[in-house]
């Protein structure tokens, strides 16, 4: 019997604050080992995290696929499976179809509905949404 693989990906806002801050940290210095981490995550914290937590928290995102650990010598090197960009995309994804039933111009209605939107920031969705509509219009068009 084959074994199942067990990469099923959770969603950013789905994982714990540490794996959270752990990946972020990755995503800012690109790579790196557990102490470059631990490093990284322990500056201008009072309580210091240990370096076996950290590894832990490391081991714990690469089961879950959001980092690929490659060996470097006696150490090992993570590196993010997925860009900070792509991570988002999918959050939002999942949020959409949890809270609007996967229907994103329903969403979006929801966004232009809100009271608190400046007209600024309505215009400022316009002009996104005029850029994609060129950028879908020209791929159209090869």
């Amino acid at each position: 019997m084959a074994k199942k693989s067990s990469t099923h990906r959770k969603p950013i806002d789905q994982l714990g604050d540490l794996q959270r801050e752990t990946i972020e940290t990755l995503w800012e210095l690109g790579q790196g080992s557990v102490q470059n981490v631990l490093d990284a995550l322990n500056k201008g914290r009072r309580k210091k995290l240990a370096y076996t937590t950290v590894l832990t928290t490391l081991q714990n995102l690469q089961r879950s696929g959001w980092v690929k650990p490659q060996k470097d010598g006696r150490a090992y090197i993570y590196r993010p499976t997925k860009s900070k960009t792509q991570a988002a995309t999918s959050t939002v994804r999942s949020f959409i179809k949890r809270a609007f039933g996967g229907d994103a111009k329903l969403m979006f209605e929801s966004l232009l509905d809100d009271e608190n939107l400046s007209p600024a920031e309505i215009d400022e969705l316009r002009h996104l949404i005029e850029a994609k509509s060129r950028e879908k219009n020209d791929e159209s068009s090869r």
